[in-house]
């Protein structure tokens, strides 16, 4: 049994920028930390996502952490480098600065990821990109491997509906987008740059224009995905905001009208499978561990650990706090070990992490990569990064 029976990841794509989002191919690359962490956790996980704090810039109907930003908890700056040092040192291969609430307002953003560089971890960002002082700016292109840039809209009325902000923020984005991207090309750094777009019913209609938006910026890839339905933590439940089918027939007539006639001027991305990732993230989870949480793990904006960014803020799955312990005193506690057991993937919501675990449960049965899907794996743009 191959590798290409097992998972498949939703970007779908295996040349070009969205390789990176090659799921399969990062699980095989990290099979030896899995192997070594299956029983007793003894290597420090690959990846870790942090978020700096949980307050936002942005007020998006969708946010699956709408509860946490009222209140806007922080990790404090000292608390993050040293834990960034102490991830340096353990031999953690990426970070990954995201939210919880937007990362770009956390006051020392810039230290952080230039202290994460100095013990050669890679970085990762996802922002709005609201804010943008000059010197994030160079933190970010001299020193991150991507930032991914969440737009969700291709003009100032659709952006006003899905960030909730007002329409005198559009141009700024604009601006501010357009900055990054020739600050990468003038210093020729390796930053990749993406522009995102979660479909809801507020935008799908600007699929493609938003593609066209992206090509006309100069952002490397243009990702889309369904707007998520289920959170512990949101406010206002994001299922109102799912397409219907009758909507999710007019997206796959505008991303089959874009792609076939807009040939010349696009960016890599995966607008064609947008219709059917409504589909694909409902799909049942047959395999019975979560097992990703033995190689990657996140913190959130109140400073706790979690065994992934999709229970962050809920505190039932919150294993100790970086205020108060290590982070490695906290990796590797029983605690810790009980709760990301105690995961039931059948009770997830749809994530990224449910390509690794089809892998790694798969590993754990007996299946064994070939040597090709080794080799692949080793090629992939940005694979250690979970």
């Amino acid at each position: 049994m191959g590798l290409e029976t097992i998972t498949s990841g939703h970007a779908g794509e295996s040349k070009g920028a969205l390789a990176r989002y090659n799921f399969k191919a990062k699980a095989v690359k990290h099979l030896d930390v899995l192997e070594r962490n299956l029983k007793v956790i003894k290597e420090a996980p690959v990846s870790v996502v942090i978020h700096p704090t949980n307050a936002c810039n942005a007020k998006c109907p969708m946010c699956r952490y709408a509860d946490l930003r009222e209140t806007s908890e922080t990790i404090p700056l000292d608390v993050m480098k040293q834990t960034v040092t102490e991830l340096g040192k353990m031999g953690t291969k990426s970070i990954i600065f995201s939210g919880g609430g937007e990362p770009t307002i956390y006051q020392g953003l810039a230290e952080v990821i230039e202290l994460a560089a100095s013990y050669d971890i890679k970085t990762g960002l996802v922002t709005n990109l609201i804010r943008l002082s000059p010197k994030l700016m160079n933190a970010i292109v001299d020193n991150m491997s991507w930032a991914r840039i969440s737009i969700n809209a291709a003009s100032a009325e659709a952006y006003q509906i899905v960030q909730g902000m007002d329409p005198a923020v559009w141009p700024k984005l604009l601006d501010n987008i357009k900055r990054v991207v020739e600050a990468r090309n003038q210093k020729g750094t390796k930053l990749a740059i993406g522009g995102s777009f979660i479909v809801q019913k507020g935008n799908y209609r600007e699929s493609g224009d938003f593609l066209d938006l992206c090509a006309d910026l100069g952002v490397d890839y243009a990702i889309y995905r369904p707007v998520q339905k289920w959170s512990p933590t949101a406010a206002l439940m994001a299922g109102s905001l799912a397409l219907t089918k009758e909507m999710i027939e007019e997206l796959r007539s505008i991303a089959t009208e874009k792609l076939r006639t807009d040939s010349v001027k696009f960016c890599d991305n995966n607008l064609s499978k947008a219709a059917d990732l409504f589909t694909a993230v409902d799909a049942a989870k047959t395999y019975p561990k979560c097992l990703s949480s033995k190689v990657e793990s996140a913190i959130g904006g109140d400073g706790s650990v979690y065994p992934c960014c999709q229970h962050v803020g809920n505190t039932k799955f919150a294993s100790g706090n970086i205020l108060q312990r290590s982070f490695w005193d906290i990796w590797t506690s029983p605690e810790a070990r009980t709760i990301n057991e105690s995961v039931e993937p059948n009770l997830c919501p749809p994530c990224r992490y449910d390509f690794y675990n089809r892998v790694f449960n798969e590993y754990e049965k007996g299946w064994r990569p070939t040597q090709e899907e080794i080799t692949k794996a080793a090629q992939t743009p940005d694979v250690d990064f979970m």
